[in-house]
Protein backbone atom coordinates (compact mmCIF):
# COMPACT_ATOMS: atom_id res chain seq x y z
CA UNK A 1 0.00 0.00 0.00
CA UNK A 2 1.74 3.65 -1.15
CA UNK A 3 -0.49 6.82 -1.64
CA UNK A 4 0.50 10.60 -1.65
CA UNK A 5 -1.53 13.54 -1.35
CA UNK A 6 -1.13 17.35 -1.90
CA UNK A 7 -0.93 19.59 0.78
CA UNK A 8 -3.12 22.32 1.20
CA UNK A 9 -1.54 25.64 0.70
CA UNK A 10 -2.54 26.87 4.05
CA UNK A 11 -0.73 23.75 5.67
CA UNK A 12 2.41 23.91 3.79
CA UNK A 13 5.27 24.69 6.22
CA UNK A 14 9.46 25.04 5.36
CA UNK A 15 8.74 24.01 1.37
CA UNK A 16 6.62 20.44 2.38
CA UNK A 17 4.06 19.82 -0.20
CA UNK A 18 3.65 16.29 -0.48
CA UNK A 19 2.95 13.13 1.68
CA UNK A 20 3.71 9.62 0.78
CA UNK A 21 1.83 7.08 3.14
CA UNK A 22 3.38 3.58 3.04
CA UNK A 23 3.15 0.28 4.90
CA UNK A 24 6.66 -0.12 6.00
CA UNK A 25 8.95 -2.05 3.29
CA UNK A 26 10.64 -3.95 5.60
CA UNK A 27 7.67 -5.12 7.29
CA UNK A 28 7.88 -3.58 10.91
CA UNK A 29 4.21 -3.84 10.83
CA UNK A 30 3.90 -0.06 10.96
CA UNK A 31 3.32 2.84 8.36
CA UNK A 32 5.56 5.41 7.73
CA UNK A 33 4.27 8.90 6.72
CA UNK A 34 6.96 10.73 4.31
CA UNK A 35 7.18 14.54 4.60
CA UNK A 36 8.41 15.48 0.66
CA UNK A 37 9.14 19.08 -0.95
CA UNK A 38 8.58 17.72 -4.47
CA UNK A 39 7.59 14.18 -5.04
CA UNK A 40 10.19 12.69 -7.44
CA UNK A 41 12.98 13.52 -5.18
CA UNK A 42 13.66 11.55 -1.87
CA UNK A 43 11.78 12.85 1.11
CA UNK A 44 12.61 15.51 3.62
CA UNK A 45 11.94 13.43 6.61
CA UNK A 46 9.34 11.22 7.78
CA UNK A 47 6.92 10.16 10.59
CA UNK A 48 6.72 5.94 11.92
CA UNK A 49 2.88 4.68 12.78
CA UNK A 50 2.11 1.25 14.46
CA UNK A 51 -1.13 2.07 12.79
CA UNK A 52 -2.55 3.04 9.35
CA UNK A 53 -5.70 5.03 11.60
CA UNK A 54 -2.78 6.65 13.66
CA UNK A 55 -0.82 8.04 10.17
CA UNK A 56 -3.87 9.30 8.67
CA UNK A 57 -4.97 11.21 11.54
CA UNK A 58 -1.44 12.92 11.88
CA UNK A 59 -1.87 13.87 8.17
CA UNK A 60 -5.11 15.15 9.12
CA UNK A 61 -3.92 16.96 11.86
CA UNK A 62 -1.25 18.51 10.93
CA UNK A 63 -1.87 19.12 7.42
CA UNK A 64 -5.27 19.09 6.53
CA UNK A 65 -5.57 15.81 4.51
CA UNK A 66 -8.65 13.62 4.62
CA UNK A 67 -8.78 10.26 4.19
CA UNK A 68 -10.30 11.22 0.56
CA UNK A 69 -7.73 13.24 -0.69
CA UNK A 70 -5.25 10.25 -0.96
CA UNK A 71 -4.50 8.83 -4.48
CA UNK A 72 -2.69 5.63 -5.55
CA UNK A 73 0.55 5.63 -6.77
Amino acid sequence: MKKYAIIPNEFISDGIKWLVIEKDPLDSGGYFLYHHKVLEEPCVYDDWFKELEHALQAAKEDFGINENDWKDF
